[in-house]
């Protein structure tokens, strides 16, 4: 990952790099979505999670990974087996 002060780009495995205007990390796992201003991108702020397809796309230009979908990926519990692999863990 590197940064040239305007674009953050991430280089994958393949060596195709992928560019975006900001990174958003989070932590935790209380699902707060009001204030994210999802409604900008054609989503409910007032969901209980943020669907995703099968490529983690919750809308154009908009990746959700994590809490935020409704699943567990730090610990393995029942609630994981209706989620994505994300590639890592067991």
């Amino acid at each position: 990952m590197s940064h040239d002060g305007a674009e953050l780009t991430v280089r994958l495995d393949n060596g195709e790099a992928v560019g975006a205007e900001r990174l958003l990390v989070a932590t935790g796992h209380r699902i707060e979505l009001a204030g994210l201003g999802l409604e900008t991108v054609g989503l409910d702020p007032a969901a209980a999670a943020v669907a995703t397809d099968g490529r983690m796309r919750a809308s154009d230009g908009l990746w959700a990974v994590g809490d935020i979908t409704g699943c567990c990926t730090g610990w393995r519990s029942p609630s994981t087996r209706r989620c994505p692999s994300y590639g890592y863990g067991t």
